[in-house]
């Protein structure tokens, strides 16, 4: 994978419709603001283009590690 440049910028462009809104995507009781999984959703697009020039997927080297966390009952709890 080539070097990320610094000052590197990316663009993503989303119409805003009203199901992207809190109110609709999540609760009826928010405010009609954007919903924040939406906002994160448009901030990981913009940085993918804006590394799109550098990266090769055949190269990375890291991948995130997630931990699923469900529901137990108290008896079987672990902790972490």
């Amino acid at each position: 994978m080539k070097e990320i440049p610094i000052g590197a910028k990316g663009e993503f462009a989303l119409v805003i419709q009203p199901e992207h809104l809190a109110n609709r995507f999540k609760d009826a009781a928010l405010p009609p603001v954007l919903a924040t999984p939406v906002m994160i959703m448009i901030m990981e697009n913009a940085a993918l283009n804006a590394i799109k020039p550098t990266w090769n997927p055949a190269r990375a080297r890291w991948a995130p590690r997630l931990r699923y966390v469900t529901w137990r009952p108290r008896q079987q709890m672990q902790k972490w």
